[in-house]
């Protein structure tokens, strides 16, 4: 039978459990939604530097 401080302990263990999966879980979509927007980005500046390229290429 757990005594009433092994459930404290218990209790906060399962507090820093969360917080760190928390945590983890917001890093992972921050750093998603800031390779996403690299991406982007990088597909327009190279889509705004061939275009000319492409349009005497076919002229």
């Amino acid at each position: 039978m757990a005594t009433s401080t092994e459930k404290k302990f218990q209790l906060r263990r399962e507090c820093k459990i969360r917080n760190h999966v928390f945590s983890s879980l917001m890093a992972f979509v921050y750093l998603k939604q800031q390779a996403s927007l690299g991406f982007s980005s990088v597909y327009a500046w190279v889509s705004h530097l061939f275009t000319p390229v492409v349009a005497q290429v076919s002229k």
